[in-house]
C-alpha cells in the first residue's frame, strides 16, 4: 500500500511540472530590470577595460614605452574592447538572456525570484553584484599571474615531449622500411621457387 502511496504522489507531482506555467517575456524583462543586467554588462566593458591597462602594465613593467609603442598599444586596446562591445552588447545578450531563462526557469521560479530582488536583501544583491564580480575578477587575475609561469613550464616540456616523439618516430622509420624491404625480398624469393 505504501508503494502505490509513493507511485501516486510522483504521479502527481510530475504531473505538476508537466503543466507548470512557462516563463514570459515580461517576468524575464522584469527580472532583468531588477536585477540591473545591462549595468552589468557595462560595467563588465569597464572591468575589462581596467584588466587589460593593468595586464599591458605587467608586461611592459620596467620596459621604458615610446610614444610610437604606447600608440600601438592604446590602439590595440581600443580595438579589443570595440570588439567585445560589439559581441557581448546588451542589444545581443538580453534576446539570448530571454531564451535561457525560458529554458531553465518556470512562471512561478521566476515570480519568486522577482518577488525577492524587490526585498531590501534583492535590492542589495542587485546593487553590490557588480563590485562582487570586480572583485571576484581580480582575485582571479591575481590567481592567473602566479599560474601563467606554471603554464608556460608546462607548454615548453610539451614541445620538447613533441620533439622528442617526432624524433623517435623518424629514427623508427628507416628501420621500417629496411624490414619491409627484406619482407618484400623473402616473398619474391619464394614466388620464384613456385
Amino acid at each position: 500500500m505504501k508503494f502505490v502511496k509513493v507511485i501516486a504522489l510522483s504521479l502527481l507531482f510530475s504531473t505538476h511540472l508537466a503543466f507548470a506555467e512557462p516563463a514570459t517575456d515580461a517576468t524575464i524583462e522584469e527580472l532583468l530590470t531588477l536585477t540591473k543586467s545591462e549595468k552589468m554588462i557595462t560595467d563588465i566593458h569597464e572591468q575589462v577595460k581596467s584588466m587589460m591597462d593593468q595586464s599591458m602594465a605587467k608586461m611592459t613593467q620596467g620596459e621604458e614605452i615610446n610614444p610610437e609603442e604606447q600608440k600601438a598599444i592604446d590602439n590595440m586596446i581600443s580595438k579589443m574592447l570595440a570588439a567585445m562591445k560589439e559581441e557581448v552588447s546588451w542589444e545581443k545578450m538580453k534576446p539570448l538572456s530571454i531564451k535561457l531563462y525560458k529554458e531553465t526557469f518556470t512562471e512561478e521560479e521566476l515570480k519568486g525570484m522577482v518577488d525577492f530582488y524587490k526585498t531590501p536583501a534583492g535590492e542589495a544583491m542587485a546593487n553590490k553584484m557588480p563590485t562582487l564580480m570586480q572583485n571576484t575578477m581580480t582575485a582571479t587575475q591575481d590567481m592567473m599571474v602566479g599560474l601563467q609561469p606554471k603554464m608556460a613550464k608546462i607548454q615548453q616540456e610539451f614541445m620538447q615531449d613533441m620533439a622528442k616523439a617526432k624524433d623517435a618516430a623518424a629514427e623508427a622509420k628507416p628501420e621500417a622500411k629496411t624490414e619491409e624491404k627484406a619482407e618484400g625480398k623473402a616473398e619474391e624469393k619464394a614466388e620464384e621457387k613456385k
